[in-house]
């Protein structure tokens, strides 16, 4: 399977740990900017990451928490990964993100991994370990829901 970018009316949902997260003053809980952010080394060894993993959410069928249960079970089933009860999804808009890097000199490009095993899994391309500006302004931008219903 080719990797295909993702429309800019489509969204892309990053999962984030409970201590990736914090809350507001107003109850409302927002995500870290560090968690738009690529590792600097992963493997330890090879480098910064080449995009930064995340998930595209109108691959799947149904209103959005549906999505999210199954962002979740890929998560869980495909990529062996813990998913904290705590834990929660950033959703952001391909556009919009894209705009955030063009408004800090960056072409960001959003576009699915191409893996036909995990066709949901995508990418934001574009960003380095120390972009942290970019990070801010998405995290800043995303809406926060629980990664378990």
């Amino acid at each position: 399977m080719n990797s295909q970018h993702i429309p800019d009316e489509h969204h892309i949902t990053r999962y984030a740990g409970f201590r990736a997260t914090y809350y507001l003053n107003t109850g409302e809980r927002r995500v870290l900017a560090q968690a738009f952010l690529p590792r600097r080394e992963n493997p330890y060894g090879s480098g910064p990451e080449k995009y930064l993993s995340v998930d595209w959410l109108e691959y799947f069928n149904g209103n959005l928490r549906q999505q999210l249960d199954q962002v979740r079970n890929v998560l869980l089933q495909n990529r062996g990964r813990t998913v904290g009860r705590r834990s929660v999804f950033a959703i952001v808009n391909v556009g919009l993100t894209k705009q955030i890097g063009v408004k800090n000199n960056r072409k960001l490009l959003v576009k699915t991994t191409g893996n036909p095993h995990d066709p949901s899994h995508s990418g934001v391309y574009g960003l380095t370990p120390d972009d942290i500006t970019i990070a801010q302004d998405i995290a800043s931008s995303a809406r926060v829901e629980d990664a378990w219903s």
